[in-house]
């Protein structure tokens, strides 16, 4: 069951709060007795607990400082708009690191490819003149043993007319 609160009620809460302050002493479980106090006294202990009447005190106390201090509310707001730039702030820089980072890893990347396309370009080179030097080393062992073997195997080369 709900209890809707009057103005009469949130004044004797006041005036009876105010009245009991001794029972308020801030030791451990001294307010649950105090606020008991209260509400038994305002006659409304079978409609709300100890802790809702807590809990309207307190919301009175905000709504008293709010009316009171417009200024400490204008604070208020002002920081927390300062607090929200500073966040969009660092998600800002956040984003702009990550695509620095993402950029970054990219030109990497593409660094590493080069070097592999120039390494494979470079295999490739060498591999293609070991094949050239290979085939010219053989043409000239074979013309060398074609020179070196006369059909005449007894005569000395010098003197041999087809040597």
């Amino acid at each position: 069951m709900s209890y809707k609160w009057t103005d009469t009620d949130v004044e004797r809460l006041i005036r009876l709060r105010m009245k009991n302050g001794g029972l308020f002493s801030g030791r451990r479980f001294a307010s649950a007795a105090g606020w008991e106090a209260v509400i038994k006294e305002m006659g409304l202990s079978r409609l709300i607990s100890p802790a809702r009447a807590a809990k309207k005190w307190e919301n009175l106390k905000k709504t008293y400082k709010c009316c009171c201090h417009p200024s400490t509310q204008l604070l208020s707001t002002q920081l927390l708009s300062t607090q929200l730039l500073s966040t969009q702030l660092l998600s800002t820089q956040l984003l702009s690191t990550q695509l620095l980072s993402t950029q970054l890893l990219s030109t990497q990347l593409l660094s590493t490819q080069l070097l592999s396309t120039q390494l494979l370009s470079t295999q490739l080179l060498s591999t293609q003149l070991l094949s050239t030097l290979l085939i010219r080393l053989v043409l000239l062992m074979l013309v060398l043993l074609i020179i070196s073997s006369c059909p005449h195997s007894s005569c000395p080369r010098s003197s041999c007319p087809h040597c």
